[in-house]
């Protein structure tokens, strides 16, 4: 059976699904190998998950991703069926893709700056940094990775002597005081 959405986004009624397998309403290879994988799954019991394109009734081709678990008694050696969930992202993955552009045109900006340019978000955790600020302080790689507590560099710079002598840990926290506390 199948509910009302997948009945409209398919273009078909759930009397013409009912008894039927996915390449007798579908002819397409890919409703062929979906039914190649479906039976695999019966066969052995469990679930699986993914993303593929479909031809729904609009037209158009969308982006889904599946959810799908076979059900029955535990004890029995074939399951008595299959649930699936469906979800259309085609919009989820344009954005995504859109989003990467814009974030690559965007590095590709700060890049070209001369000048060092760092992001920090609001928990004082590294987000961006331009090719400039990685020469500039030479940081280690690990310190360069985005979601790195800014005091992490403090510490660093600290303990190289950038910011004279004294316990490394202090010097930090007072700088990252001077930076970052509320005024």
């Amino acid at each position: 059976s199948c509910n009302q959405a997948y009945e409209i986004a398919f273009g078909v009624h759930r009397d013409q699904i009912v008894g039927r397998t996915a390449p007798e309403l579908f002819k397409d290879e890919r409703a062929e190998r979906h039914h190649t994988e479906d039976m695999a799954l019966l066969a052995r019991q469990g679930e699986s998950q993914g993303e593929n394109d479909a031809h729904l009734a609009d037209g158009r081709i969308h982006r889904m991703m599946y959810w799908k678990r076979t059900f029955g008694s535990e004890d029995a050696a074939k399951s008595d069926g299959l649930v699936a969930v469906l979800v259309d992202v085609s919009g989820y993955k344009a954005t995504e893709t859109e989003l990467a552009a814009r974030t690559l045109q965007m590095s590709l900006i700060l890049d070209a700056m001369p000048g060092a340019v760092y992001l920090v978000d609001q928990r004082h955790r590294l987000v961006f940094h331009n090719a400039r600020f990685a020469e500039l302080f030479e940081y280690p790689p690990d310190l360069l990775r985005p979601g790195e507590p800014i005091i992490n560099h403090l510490r660093y710079l600290a303990a190289r002597g950038d910011y004279g002598q004294g316990d490394p840990i202090a010097i930090a926290q007072g700088r990252f005081d001077s930076f970052y506390a509320p005024k």
